[in-house]
């Protein structure tokens, strides 16, 4: 049996911690927010298809808006590091939270607005943090395809 670190501990209960925002950010996009989940991708492009072919173009454009978020937060979670050294395992947490008081100020006028922010940091946070305890697992529902390249 592998003898676990601290940092071991640490990682299991961040992301735990992770998976608790992570699901609340995808109820509140779906129940409070215009039905388009900000965590879920595959169910937006799944969505984005259906409309499309229904000819519902203002549908098709909120989640086509809601993919192109997503993937420019996990873009950027790599691309922060790279450009100026961030380190994502703090940076993230504090993205997220931000957002969590923004989006909590947000008339429901603002709908699409609260989504855009919802996909942009459940990206970010489902690749930050990507492993627990050496095991790949998510803590956002995701599409593994966007996100398999970095």
């Amino acid at each position: 049996m592998q003898k676990l670190s601290h940092n071991d501990h640490i990682d299991l209960y961040r992301h735990l911690s992770f998976c608790a925002v992570g699901g609340f950010f995808g109820c509140y996009a779906v129940l409070i927010h215009s039905g388009v989940m900000g965590n879920a991708q595959t169910v937006n492009l799944i969505e984005l298809l259906l409309d499309a072919l229904r000819g519902d173009l203002h549908a098709v454009l909120l989640h086509l808006g809601a993919l192109v978020l997503y993937v420019l937060g996990t873009m950027l979670t790599v691309l922060l590091p790279h450009w100026w050294g961030w380190d994502m395992h703090y940076v993230s947490p504090v993205i997220t939270a931000a957002a969590a008081v923004a989006v909590a100020f947000l008339p429901e006028t603002l709908n699409t607005t609260a989504n855009a922010v919802v996909s942009f940091v459940c990206a970010m946070q489902v690749q930050t943090f990507r492993k627990v305890r050496g095991h790949a697992y998510a803590s956002t529902m995701c599409i593994g395809n966007m996100r398999s390249g970095t």
